[in-house]
């Protein structure tokens, strides 16, 4: 283990694409205060950014932030200036969320001297769909320390995809604040605030209202219900997006408002999971959903699609997986899931169990430490 005195002589820098609210900036704002409690010398750039929530999360905890707005910048220019940010401020490791952001830093860290660089890698979507990309990712990913991915198939892809070799990628699975995130009585002033039944099964559906989200899976899933089940059934649609006008369309066309209520964004996540019977993730595709975790630690089942590493977190006793294409088979589990109370009961218990075990932020965060400062 390195020494503390020999921790806070490292230069370690998060470099993050920008400092809005996004599952890779908010990994990079709990790294970042877990490394700083622990006397790291750390701070964070952002290349696409001016200053945002984020930057400001981070300075409130006294972390040194780098707004770069590369965009306003030319091809050269950019690269330029986060030489110039590397070097001035001689840092030694630079932990990098997304290969599309490494293949950015990567010549002008190898120009300032950097020792050591980390890759974090969330999802291969980029890579998937820019070719030049991931020809770029096979050639320089076998130049730095460490890829590390957040689920084995992911691993399996830069193994096979950017021809990686094994000893260069780690697994480091994301984790959740088990604290927050904890299996409490409902909070009875939002039950009356939404105006449910002591009856009602409350089906809970979070994340953005986008179309790799594929919320109208759900709403189709629904609409196949029999009406008997659909009056006893609250669906509640948590998150905001550029689809929430053609999903509130398609509620109405199926004739669902009564049981699907669009709640918009919400700062009580852990409240509202606290009411759920169940959670549903529809999505066409991911890494590994915060959400879902979160819904695990408190105790929450799930039903999820099979796509990126969800079918490694959601074992059979925690919640059931369905095929992204399969709405029939969705409504079914809907279903199942609804009318047997003994069935949620013991998935609740062992998906705390799972979650403590397996997905305690404290366990991440170690990981990341560990790799940053070895």
């Amino acid at each position: 283990m390195t020494s503390l005195k020999n921790i806070q002589k490292l230069k370690i820098m998060e470099v993050i694409y920008s400092f809005e609210i996004g599952g890779s900036e908010m990994l990079s704002v709990g790294i970042s205060s877990y490394m700083k409690e622990r006397g790291a010398n750390i701070s964070v750039c952002a290349t696409h950014s001016m200053e945002g929530p984020i930057s400001k999360i981070l300075q409130d905890s006294e972390i040194e932030c780098f707004a770069m707005n590369v965009e306003a910048r030319g091809r050269i220019a950019r690269r330029f200036a986060l030489y110039q940010l590397f070097r001035k401020q001689k840092v030694d490791v630079l932990h990098i969320h997304h290969v599309s952001i490494f293949a950015l830093c990567y010549l002008p860290a190898m120009l300032a001297g950097v020792k050591r660089i980390i890759v974090t890698e969330h999802n291969e979507i980029d890579l998937v769909n820019n070719s030049r990309l991931k020809r770029k990712a096979i050639k320089i990913c076998k130049k730095i320390f460490k890829v590390t991915v957040i689920h084995q198939q992911l691993a399996e892809y830069f193994k096979k995809e950017i021809k990686l070799s094994p000893d260069k990628i780690q697994v480091i699975q994301n984790g959740v604040d088990t604290e927050r995130f904890s299996p409490k009585q409902p909070d009875e002033k939002l039950i009356s605030e939404f105006g449910f039944d002591k009856n009602d099964r409350i089906i809970g559906c979070i994340g953005r209202l986008h179309k790799f989200k594929n919320h109208k899976m759900l709403i189709n899933a629904i609409s196949l219900l029999d009406k008997k089940i659909l009056m006893h059934l609250k669906i509640l649609i948590v998150g905001d997006g550029e689809m929430r006008a053609e999903l509130e369309k398609q509620v109405l066309k199926h004739q669902l408002q009564s049981c699907i209520i669009f709640l918009g964004e919400r700062s009580d996540i852990p409240e509202i999971l606290n009411m759920l019977d169940f959670l549903v993730l529809t999505s066409s595709t991911e890494g590994v959903p915060m959400i879902i975790l979160e819904a695990m630690s408190s105790g929450v089942p799930c039903i999820a699609t099979n796509v990126g590493g969800i079918s490694e977190i959601i074992s059979n006793d925690c919640g059931a997986i369905v095929s992204p294409d399969d709405e029939k088979g969705l409504a079914e589990l809907i279903e199942k899931f609804s009318l047997s109370e003994q069935l949620l009961m013991n998935m609740r218990k062992s998906c705390r169990a799972r979650a403590l075990e397996l997905y305690d932020k404290d366990i991440m965060f170690g990981n990341y430490y560990k790799i940053l400062t070895e």
